[in-house]
């Protein structure tokens, strides 16, 4: 049986369909936090996994689609991994764990870059990296996003516009970074 084919994007067009896929998902935690709170169920955090996935996913299958076709699997366990580590932690540790974002992200990119893993699988025999890649690339966009709790520090040099607007890029960064990365380790994968 011949191995399906799919080839790699370029390493710009994989970072901004990665970077689109985190604008939308940025969008859809507002909207799921804006549901959620509206119905009563705050202090919960398994709509970021949800909505991270959600956007990033849909994007990056979009984009493959294109390049030989790719199982929405890619989508499913993208959403299953960065939500089910939130989940847990929301329904076992709801309160008691300073560091949840920072742990659950890390729970979640090792678990949806493993289940993505077995999709690559179908690609190339080289598919084991992209755990790897997966991982460094969510690090590398989680330090962004945690680089935000150091921006309050600008508060008495800059005006409150100045750091709303490094806020803001320090978000976005998060997108660029983790296309880079894993877009990087994709055609490494996909030999090219």
């Amino acid at each position: 049986m011949k191995q399906p084919s799919l080839s790699a994007p370029s390493l710009v067009t994989w970072t901004r369909y990665t970077f689109y896929g985190w604008f939308l998902g940025v969008i859809l935690i507002l909207l799921f936090s804006s549901v959620f709170d509206g119905v009563g169920v705050e202090g919960m955090q398994f709509y970021l996994g949800l909505a991270m996935g959600a956007g990033i996913g849909v994007m990056q299958w979009w984009l493959l689609k294109k390049h030989g076709g790719i199982s929405l699997k890619w989508v499913w366990f993208l959403i299953l991994g960065l939500t089910i580590p939130f989940i847990a932690f929301d329904l076992l540790f709801q309160a008691m764990l300073p560091y949840k974002l920072a742990v659950c992200l890390t729970l979640g990119a090792i678990l949806s870059g493993g289940l993505q893993t077995f999709v690559l699988l179908d690609y190339s025999p080289k598919a084991k990296w992209w755990v790897i890649y997966a991982c460094s690339g969510w690090m590398l966009a989680l330090g962004s996003i945690l680089a935000l709790d150091y921006t309050k520090l600008l508060s008495p040099y800059a005006n409150n516009l100045l750091i709303a607007f490094l806020n803001l890029l320090l978000i976005l960064a998060g997108g660029f970074i983790l296309g880079v990365v894993t877009g990087t380790g994709l055609r490494k994968i996909l030999h090219v």
